[in-house]
């Protein structure tokens, strides 16, 4: 008897930070400035604010999404906003 071919099981991949991890921005080469618009949800629909390349941000959350991770960040002035995994840096 021949063996059923199995469907490969897709298992989500690791993030890449963690809650309470500092990381940095990384610039936008397409923006002004290199700055980074963060957004107000995981989905990127709600457009929140700018930070400049290099600002030191604090993890609070990650979502996975089809995309990839994307990592709700708070500043150290406080303001929040999603931002994907693809422009973070960890800080040292």
């Amino acid at each position: 008897m021949a063996a059923k071919p199995t469907t490969p099981v897709a298992y989500p991949l690791d993030p890449m930070f963690s809650e309470g991890q500092k990381v940095a921005v990384t610039a936008d080469d397409m923006a002004t400035g290199g700055s980074i618009t963060l957004f107000g949800d995981s989905l990127s629909s709600k457009p929140g604010p700018t930070v400049r390349p290099g600002v030191s941000l604090t993890v609070m959350d990650g979502d996975l999404q089809p995309g990839g991770w994307m990592y709700l960040v708070r500043t150290d002035e406080g303001l929040k906003g999603w931002v994907s995994e693809k422009r973070l840096r960890l800080k040292f």
